[in-house]
C-alpha cells in the first residue's frame, strides 16, 4: 500500500504551505534537520529580497537549508546572488532548477559549487 506521506514523485508530503503569491517564495517547511523554502514565479531584483530573507531566516534554524525551485519560472542575476549567498552560509542544497536557470548557473560557474538534486528527498537524504 502506498504511504499516504509521498507524493507520486517520492518526495514526503510536506505540511501545507503559507502562500505568498508575488513575492518569490511560496512558503517553508521542516524535514529532518532541514529546513526547505520552497521559491516560486519569477525571481528578479522585485522579488528576491524575500527569498534572500527567508533562506536567511531558515538557515539560522536549521542544520541543513533546501531551497525548492521547482515552480521557478524566471531568473536574473539577482537570484544568482542570493544562490551564492545561501552557499556562503552554511549546507545549501538545490532542487528542481529550471533549465533557463541552469543555463544561467552554467555559465557563470556556479553549477559547479552548489549541491543540486532532483527531489528534496534527495536533498534530504530520505529518498
Amino acid at each position: 500500500m502506498p504511504d499516504p506521506n509521498t507524493s507520486s514523485a517520492g518526495d514526503p508530503t510536506p505540511p501545507p504551505l503559507p502562500v505568498t503569491t508575488g513575492h518569490g517564495v511560496m512558503g517553508q517547511y521542516r524535514l529532518r534537520e532541514a529546513a526547505v523554502v520552497v521559491a516560486s514565479g519569477d525571481l528578479d531584483a522585485d522579488t528576491t529580497p524575500a527569498l534572500g530573507r527567508a533562506l536567511a531566516e531558515a538557515a539560522s534554524a536549521a542544520s541543513v537549508l533546501v531551497l525548492d525551485a521547482r515552480h521557478v519560472t524566471f531568473a536574473d542575476s539577482s537570484f544568482l546572488t542570493v544562490l551564492a549567498r545561501a552557499h556562503q552560509a552554511g549546507d545549501f542544497r538545490v532542487v528542481g532548477l529550471p533549465p533557463s536557470v541552469l543555463t544561467i548557473l552554467q555559465i557563470t560557474g556556479l553549477d559547479m559549487v552548489l549541491r543540486r538534486y532532483d527531489t528534496v528527498a534527495a536533498a534530504v537524504g530520505t529518498g
